[in-house]
Formats: structure tokens, C-alpha cells, sequence
């Protein structure tokens, strides 16, 4: 399990994004960001859990941020529920 970002890790890691300038575009759907007016999010460029780093990280808009995120914790829920399923049937008594 990976810990939890607080509120420094966030802080540096939407400093780092800030870095590379004011207009960016979504690292996912490629739209346009203006990080000083329109809402966005610090995300990962490769998934912690895949092996990035907390340095690794991009513009996006909040929306392709959070249906990422969605996936991916719908993707470990269901691979838990699937292992529990076939464990569940192997206690069956005959």
C-alpha cells in the first residue's frame, strides 16, 4: 500500500508542475489549462503503484484526474471480490 499524499507533498508537487509554466495542456485529454485561473490537478505521469515517482507528475484537469483514479481503484476492488469469490467456493461443503 502506498501512503497517502498530505498537504506538503501536494503542495510540492503542484510547485513542480507550476515550474514549467503558466498555460499547459491535460496530460490526458489535452486540453488547454491556465493554472492560474482554471482548475487542475497535480497527477501522476506513471501511476505510483506502477513505479513513478512523486518528482513524475503533470497537469490535468480535474475531471480526467479523478476518472483515472476511479479506474484504477475499481480495477484493485474487483480483482479483491474475484480472489474472495474463488476462495469462497473451494469452502463449499459437499
Amino acid at each position: 500500500m502506498t501512503k497517502s499524499w498530505s498537504g506538503g507533498k501536494v503542495r510540492a508537487a503542484r510547485a513542480l508542475v507550476r515550474r514549467r509554466g503558466r498555460f499547459q495542456q491535460c496530460q490526458r485529454c489535452g486540453c488547454d489549462l491556465d493554472l492560474d485561473q482554471d482548475p487542475w490537478h497535480a497527477g501522476h505521469v506513471t501511476d505510483r503503484m506502477d513505479g513513478g515517482s512523486d518528482l513524475d507528475v503533470a497537469a490535468e484537469c480535474p475531471r480526467c484526474n479523478l476518472r483515472a483514479g476511479g479506474r484504477r481503484g475499481a480495477a484493485i476492488t474487483n480483482a479483491r471480490r474475484s480472489a474472495n469469490k474463488a476462495t469462497d467456493q473451494r469452502l463449499v461443503k459437499w
